[in-house]
């Protein structure tokens, strides 16, 4: 699990093409380049111990080598910060 806090979160922010964009630059700075592959991507408006939250998840890849997985992400607010959670599956 990998959890990336973002200051001064806003809950505007909280849908799947933000949360996509920041989960690849994540992916981009700590973890060797993932990309998520959209094809594969769901994501579901939930709560997360009573505050608003996200749930995106499908199939991440690199292109440099042939390597990929399932993923889940929780992203959600937490006072003013905001959370991203990633759950990766690594072969």
């Amino acid at each position: 699990m990998f959890v990336h806090w973002i200051e001064n979160g806003d809950t505007s922010r909280l849908n799947q093409t933000w949360v996509t964009q920041k989960r690849n630059e994540i992916a981009s700075a700590y973890l060797e380049g993932q990309t998520i592959e959209p094809q594969h991507l769901s994501a579901i408006r939930t709560k997360y111990l009573n505050r608003a939250a996200i749930v995106t998840s499908g199939l991440w890849a690199r292109n440099d080598i042939v390597v990929g997985g399932p993923f889940k992400n929780y992203t959600f607010l937490r006072g003013n910060l905001m959370g991203i959670g990633l759950r990766e599956a690594f072969p």
